[in-house]
């Protein structure tokens, strides 16, 4: 990344913090042997510091290819150079690397401090979140613990319910970033990145080579580069560059299907990075084009985290990231946040990728490796944080329902109201509020109540009772009844008999004791209704003309019908055509003006009545009986004798607003209205003809 101060300066100025001499540190049998390197390198800075070493950067170049031409150690055919990049390999196998402008920048640069002896590293699981920062403490350019990345590790992982791991400098091996990729959620590189001078692979930078074997150093036979390579900058200045064909090698399974967030420089440069990665498995990987500025990345991380901590998904935090900040560093939003001069202000993107800045790039399952990463991009990845799923259950009685609140870590809510009254007979029972502990009758309620409406929170462990730190909790209705003059609290309402017809059992949205609950009880009893397929009855739906047929139909017993229905909107084979049949046979059903049934049209309240009527065969009555009525000027003409004569019948009662009872001839009947007039018609000898 390029520090905020030194803006000019390339990405890996930082990087020159120094680190020990490989050789130094315990070798392991697999690990290369890096001496033969390592007088290379020797070589090359005695002839570049010495007396008449030159300051141009295209001479030390020059330098430096004279030596690798003579140098013992050096495989011959090795030396490649694109500019002033010179790569070669030793005959120890191990690949090696130098630009001459990244060490003109070292003078000054302090060494860093014996690499640390190998820790045992906790092994990360599903929903954990990885933190690999090998320059903590070693470039101060670094925020380091507490930092912005130290802070969204620990609070993704709070998110996953998972644990954070923070691996520093040495610990940030190769393995250890392949066990994460296999293992965790999300795993975050805080480091320097780089890519190769033939523009082959994208690189990250390790402190550590530890873990590094002979066959990453390997020379693929596609290409003619390495995936490794060890860059030395003067004495005591060393690093290990690798991608992600070395990343996916050391893993000894799948990836777990998670983010690789590289806010390095150059990691989407090319694919050499994401491809490895994505082929094993990973859900999304995250990176730059360019080398990228320390501000703008943790603008871009800010925003972005905290989308998906939301539940967004990768494509929406990239948006929202790039509404806020814009979509490539330096912009006028990045550079006025941090202050910066506004000479370093890219207006466009066109001057962002003459200038060289970073874009963002997210290259996933639904997002392939962009043509120009140097552009702006659209993602489309569907990938989410897997946050830990949180349950709160409501145990309540018989005839009551209240579906379980599912949630994630943070989330909030208000507890619900209860639908559906106590099936018990044994008293008349009403709803009280909910309680964390069950409890039997008693005459004052023994612990906490807390009423429908009341915050609750999940993945909080502060003292607040309704702040569930568990993943499942479970509230416990709590119902009061009047005995002996007193009233009275439980939680254990006796359970009600069996009901095999038990509408409330049957469908989803039923609730025990509403007011057309008996009705549709009987009419479930009787083989009128059958619900949905879903599970649902939908009481409050408006009733289709194709359900109003079906239904009488079912009523009058199923009767078989003489021809077909000769309707053009009526599909042969439909689930109502021999119901529609029957009852245009005995004129129950007209039919429009246009000819058509028009199956799924709504029946008014007035259509209702008049069906009804010529179900029952009868003439009608007198439309004086709905004179009373407030509404009595809405009923159309030819519905005035069939609504009077379902009114006269009690088939019809009105509807109670304020305090005075309407017709609504013109609205729309709901289901549960229709099977309730369908029970009031039905006189118990009908009932009984129809069982």
């Amino acid at each position: 990344m390029r520090s905020l101060k030194l803006l000019l300066l390339p990405l890996l100025l930082a990087l020159l913090a120094g680190m020990i001499p490989p050789a130094a540190a315990a070798q392991s049998p697999t690990q290369p042997d890096y001496a033969c390197a390592d007088e290379i390198f020797d070589r090359i800075y005695g002839r570049l510091n010495g007396r008449k070493a030159a300051s141009d950067e295209t001479a030390r170049a020059d330098s430096v290819e004279q030596v690798l031409a003579w140098a013992d150690g050096v495989e011959p055919g090795s030396v490649r150079r694109i500019g002033n990049d010179l790569t070669w390999r030793t005959q120890d196998g191990v690949a090696c690397r130098f630009s001459s402008y990244l060490d003109s920048l070292a003078s000054g640069m302090s060494p860093a401090p014996a690499e640390e002896p190998a820790r045992k590293s906790a092994v990360p699981e599903a929903l954990d979140v990885c933190l690999f920062a090998p320059y903590y403490g070693l470039d101060d350019a670094f925020e380091g613990p507490g930092g912005i990345y130290d802070s969204w590790g620990e609070t993704l992982a709070h998110f996953t319910g998972g644990q954070y791991h923070r691996y520093e400098r040495s610990e940030a091996t190769i393995d250890a970033i392949a066990d994460a990729v296999e293992s965790c959620a999300v795993v975050l590189i805080d480091s320097h990145g780089d890519r190769d001078p033939e523009g082959v692979s994208s690189f990250i930078c390790l402190q550590s080579g530890r873990g590094l074997t002979a066959r990453d150093y390997a020379v693929d036979p596609e290409t003619g580069a390495s995936h490794t390579y060890y860059v030395r900058y003067s004495d005591e200045m060393y690093f290990f560059e690798v991608d992600g064909t070395v990343i996916a090698d050391h893993m000894d399974k799948p990836a777990a299907g998670g983010l690789f967030w590289s806010g390095t420089c150059y990691g989407m440069a090319t694919d050499g990075l994401c491809a490895p990665l994505l082929d094993k498995g990973a859900g999304a990987v995250y990176g730059y084009s360019k080398d990228v500025t320390f501000g703008g990345d943790s603008c871009w991380m800010v925003t972005f985290m905290d989308e998906l901590t939301k539940g967004g998904t990768v494509a929406r935090a990239a948006s929202e990231m790039k509404r806020a900040w814009g979509a490539w560093d330096c912009s006028p939003q990045i550079c006025a946040y941090n202050n910066w001069s506004s000479g370093l202000i890219s207006h466009t993107a066109a001057d962002a990728k003459r200038r060289g800045e970073a874009f963002p790039v997210v290259v996933s399952a639904e997002d392939p490796f962009p043509a120009d990463p140097d552009a702006v991009q659209t993602v489309r990845s569907d990938w989410r944080l897997p946050r830990q799923d949180f349950i709160l259950h409501f145990e309540l009685p018989d005839g009551v329902k209240c579906p379980d609140i599912r949630g994630f870590v943070f989330y909030s809510g208000r507890l619900p109201t209860p639908a559906g009254k106590p099936r018990s007979q044994e008293h008349s029972f009403s709803f009280a509020g909910w309680s964390l502990e069950p409890f039997p009758d008693a005459l004052q309620i023994p612990v906490t109540l807390f009423r429908p409406g009341e915050t609750f929170r999940f993945g909080y462990s502060d003292p607040d009772p309704l702040s569930f730190g568990d993943s499942s909790a479970t509230l416990f209705g709590v119902y009061s009844y009047p005995e002996d003059g007193k009233t009275w609290y439980t939680t254990q309402v006796p359970d009600g008999e069996y009901d095999p017809y038990d509408p409330s059992a049957m469908f989803s949205d039923m609730a025990f004791g509403t007011w057309y609950y008996q009705d549709v009880r009987d009419s479930v009893a009787m083989g009128l209704i059958k619900g949905y397929n879903d599970g649902t009855f939908r009481p409050d739906a408006s009733i289709r003309r194709s359900e109003v047929v079906t239904i009488l139909h079912r009523a009058a017993g199923s009767p078989a019908a003489q021809g077909r229905a000769d309707f053009p909107d009526v599909p042969s084979g439909c689930f109502y055509e021999q119901a529609l049949a029957w009852a245009t046979e005995n004129g129950i059903v007209l039919g429009y003006n246009d000819g058509r049934f028009h199956p799924d049209a709504p029946v008014s309240r007035a259509q209702l009545a008049a069906l009804f009527c010529r179900f029952a065969g009868a003439g009608g009555a007198d439309p004086s009986s709905l004179d009373p009525f407030p509404d009595r000027a809405a009923v159309p003409g030819w519905a005035e004798a069939p609504l009077a004569w379902a009114v006269e019948q009690e088939l019809i009662k009105g509807t109670r607003v304020d305090g005075r009872l309407y017709l609504q001839p013109t609205g729309q009947a709901t289901r549960a209205q229709f099977v309730t007039i369908m029970q009031r018609y039905l006189s118990t000898a009908t009932k009984e003809e129809t069982q």
